[in-house]
């Protein structure tokens, strides 16, 4: 019997922290494992018994919590059939994937649940909702208007501009990650395609350092983040994620130092969402004022606690147990 399912990919980083202080089986289901023909997927809905979900032969009337992770799926190109077939194939794989998500809900402990997850990605409601818990949030900005955008620039003058898509541009040779970049009125950056590619616009805050809030139930493990190429006159991107790949991300411990007030806020936040994670993005001003930017309902975190030795994935075991 198994009492865990963990929905993402075979070679997920994030399930080995998460595994080792696993005291009860769990199956990892793996949508790209359905191209294989030993692994089939099989939901019956029944007037008698209810419903019963089969994965590569297991019966999962026996999940008591799921961790809802990274899955990912089939690409049409990879389906062993005619051309013809193949978009029609990936889809039907991927809905009949997508049943998991309501066949595996009943009296099931989800982290976390993958509709609140969907409406938690609503980055505009997010903010309100910060505002209702009592967290400084910044002036900002979701538009496909240049007039608009450019009023905004004007009239707080140093912004934060970042993608509203999450969805990588493919380039000649590599996919590329758009990051959020400083602008200033004193030179108006072109605005011409928002129209057909909408951006978000945020008043700029006058940086000391950022945080990363990882909220697990009623958990919360405080990273402190620095790219150290953050205040070189030169560099006008204001991401940390790009010191992943320019080795430049400093990361450390910051629990002892985050107050109290700071950390329910977050796990209030992650509560309205009707979550039971969140990774949370925090700026800390020159005056020592904490800002609320975004919540990522389902952020990595593996880095966090290679950086910091913060036992993020035993407090998800902990939860999924």
């Amino acid at each position: 019997m198994t009492d865990v399912a963990v929905i993402t990919v075979r070679g997920d980083v994030h399930v080995p922290l998460v595994d080792i202080h696993l005291k009860r089986r769990f199956i990892v289901l793996d949508a790209l494992k359905l191209l294989e023909d030993s692994t089939c997927l099989s939901v019956l809905v029944s007037p008698n018994s209810g419903t019963k979900v089969i994965y590569d032969g297991i019966d999962l009337s026996n999940v008591k919590s799921v961790w809802f992770r990274k899955p990912a799926f089939p690409e049409s190109s990879s389906i062993p059939l005619d051309i013809e077939y193949r978009d029609y194939a990936a889809d039907a794989l991927e809905r009949l994937f997508y049943l998991l998500y309501g066949a595996l809900r009943k009296n099931v402990l989800w982290i976390s649940d993958y509709y609140a997850i969907q409406r938690a990605n609503d980055k505009g409601w997010q903010l309100e909702v910060a505002k209702d818990v009592g967290f400084n949030i910044p002036t900002t900005l979701f538009t496909s208007d240049s007039l608009e955008a450019a009023n905004f620039i004007t009239t707080h003058r140093n912004v934060i501009m970042k993608p509203l898509s999450s969805v990588r541009i493919i380039g000649d040779t590599q996919p590329q990650t758009m990051f959020a970049v400083m602008v200033q009125s004193s030179k108006m950056p072109r605005l011409d395609t928002l129209h057909v590619s909408p951006l978000i616009f945020q008043k700029a805050i006058d940086v000391a350092f950022e945080i990363r809030c990882t909220v697990v139930g009623d958990q919360v493990f405080a990273a402190k983040v620095v790219h150290s190429k953050d205040n070189k006159a030169e560099n006008n991107i204001r991401d940390w994620r790009i010191g992943h790949f320019d080795n430049n991300l400093e990361i450390t411990d910051y629990d002892n130092d985050m107050p109290q007030d700071i950390k329910n806020k977050c796990i209030a936040h992650v509560k309205y969402l009707d979550l039971h994670f969140g990774a949370i993005d925090m700026i800390v001003d020159k005056n020592n004022q904490y800002w609320f930017i975004e919540n990522n309902p389902n952020g990595q975190w593996g880095f966090i606690e290679r950086y910091t030795g913060q036992l993020i994935g035993k407090a998800v075991a902990d939860l999924l147990q």
